[in-house]
């Protein structure tokens, strides 16, 4: 398959350079969308509006555009309005390209690695017009690419269906949690009263310094509670300096962003049923007939307790953390065990699925990958 240069055939116009005082968060009369980088790569709707005309910098949902720095190369299309000057529209010749297919090609791993290599590095990772017109992408004849693109988006398509039914069981779990414990009526208790909150290493001292746990960094967990085991350390190793937990124990992040962003998870599937991790969890373990883990995590995970744990930070800014007393003035009327066990048996049914969901997402993720690394070389239209 041939490769051109990108120059050969495209053009490129750089967005609009706009003092901030001149946007505004509301529309009014006359103004247009002014589009910001965290609006494509963050998908975020904390839209700008300026008052602005100049058609030069004025794109539509079709067009593709590019990230000059910061988040260099990322390529995006799907909005309508007036480009910021961190980013740039690609003007493309559609009698030799097709839209579709060259959004796939820049986006592709072929092509992003170009754009990286091509990066100047100072303060952050940047590329200017002629960086980007030297990278190389394959040109098949144009109906080719027609086909090329039209798999390539079926395939993605089934990828963002995934997705987004992954998303609806953590919604489900979420609801189900408010509804089964939303309006509860009784008297209140804290929440330490119900779990023991930072458990202390002490109870395993007599274990051998030697058996092999497992290590947890706060990159293993996820915001939407997932959780990554694929490091063992010996106790001896991690005794000092570490934050100790065990199965069916629920962390909570404690540190800003983290708290914010939701991470934290229920360990399960510990070497020897023994974790070790960093310092910026929170431990909450179960009471035995009194709470259990899927009750503690869901209540944690809940938007209403981090927006009062986040009130209830302490720190400077950038190391706030949630301190060990805000569990003994948080509140909750406390479910009966059956209650709490009845809702993890739901939960485990709707996670069952969750899981199956995920399975077929990696399987999704492989064909998609699949299918753009034989696009690019020529194999997947014979």
């Amino acid at each position: 398959m041939n490769l051109v240069a990108l120059g050969d055939i495209a053009n490129f116009s750089q967005g609009l350079q706009i003092p901030i005082p001149d946007q505004k968060k509301d529309k009014f009369p006359g103004s247009q969308l002014f589009l910001r980088i965290i609006n494509y790569t963050q998908k975020s709707t904390d839209f700008r509006y300026v008052s602005e005309q100049k058609e030069r910098y004025i794109i539509e949902a079709s067009d593709i555009i590019m990230v000059r720095y910061g988040a260099v190369g990322y390529v995006g299309r799907g909005l309508s309005g007036i480009l910021a000057n961190n980013m740039f529209k690609i003007d493309f010749n559609e009698r030799i390209v097709d839209g579709d297919y060259l959004y796939r090609s820049l986006k592709s791993d072929y092509v992003q690695i170009q754009l990286l290599n091509g990066s100047q590095s100072t303060s952050m990772a940047a590329i200017n017009f002629k960086s980007v017109a030297k990278v190389k992408l394959p040109l098949p004849p144009l109906e080719e690419q027609k086909k090329i693109a039209a798999i390539l988006d079926a395939a993605d398509e089934y990828r963002r269906k995934t997705k987004s039914l992954i998303a609806k069981y953590d919604e489900l779990t979420q609801s189900l949690f408010l509804d089964m414990f939303g309006e509860l009526e009784g008297d209140k208790v804290s929440l330490s009263s119900i779990c023991e909150v930072n458990p202390k290493k002490s109870q395993i001292s007599s274990l051998d310094r030697t058996l092999k746990v497992s290590f947890v960094p706060m990159t293993n967990v996820s915001e939407e509670g997932g959780l990554s085991l694929v490091e063992e350390r010996t106790i001896d190793e991690v005794w000092s300096g570490f934050t100790y937990f065990q199965e069916n124990d629920v962390v909570f992040a404690k540190i800003t962003p983290c708290m914010e962003n939701g991470k934290g998870t229920i360990m399960r599937g510990l070497k020897n049923e023994i974790g070790f991790g960093t310092t910026e969890f929170h431990v909450l373990r179960p009471t035995n007939e009194v709470s259990c883990s899927e009750y503690l995590f869901y209540l944690t995970h809940s938007s209403h307790f981090r927006v009062l744990a986040e009130l209830n930070m302490k720190g400077s800014a950038g190391q706030k953390r949630v301190p060990k007393d805000f569990f003994d003035r948080y509140k909750v009327v406390a479910p009966s065990i059956a209650l709490q066990n009845q809702f993890a048996e739901r939960v485990r049914a709707v996670e069952a699925q969750k899981v199956q969901a995920q399975a077929s997402l990696v399987q999704a993720e492989d064909l998609f990958s699949s299918l753009l690394q034989r696009a690019f070389k020529g194999e997947l239209i014979n």
